[in-house]
C-alpha cells in the first residue's frame, strides 16, 4: 500500500511539473507572473499530497 502511494505521488509530481512548464512557456501565462504561477503550483501540489494522504492513510 505504501508502494502504491509513493508511485502515485511521483507520477502526480511529474505530471504537475509538466503542466506547469507548459503553462509557463505558453503566451497565455503572460498574464500571470512567475511568482503567482509557482504559488499556484505549490498550492496544487500540497492539495494533491493531502488528498493522497486522505485516500491512502498509512496503516
Amino acid at each position: 500500500m505504501k508502494n502504491i502511494k509513493n508511485i502515485l505521488q511521483m507520477s502526480l509530481l511529474i505530471v504537475l511539473t509538466q503542466i506547469t512548464l507548459v503553462l509557463l512557456t505558453t503566451p497565455l501565462s503572460k498574464s500571470l507572473t512567475f511568482q503567482q504561477s509557482s504559488f499556484v503550483f505549490l498550492f496544487i501540489l500540497f492539495f494533491v499530497d493531502y488528498f493522497i494522504f486522505v485516500i491512502f492513510p498509512e496503516n
